[in-house]
């Protein structure tokens, strides 16, 4: 699943330690919807999932695009 910065999710967040990598279009990209990650400031009392959160400690992440 890919997401791109238009839209700010956990994915595309620096503070967000899930699983990730950069695709070839500069999108952030997990495994799959279902992808859930830690996030490193605390703004959430559980995991984040890669997609549809977000939060107002967004913080873009400097590999994409």
């Amino acid at each position: 699943m890919s997401y791109t910065t238009k839209a700010k999710f956990c994915a595309t967040c620096a503070n967000w330690g899930g699983d990730r990598k950069v695709n070839i279009h500069g999108a952030a990209e997990t495994a799959g919807p279902d992808t859930s990650g830690k996030c490193f400031v605390g703004a959430k009392s559980n995991p984040c999932a890669g997609h549809g959160t977000t939060c107002a400690k967004y913080r873009k992440w400097a590999a994409v695009k």
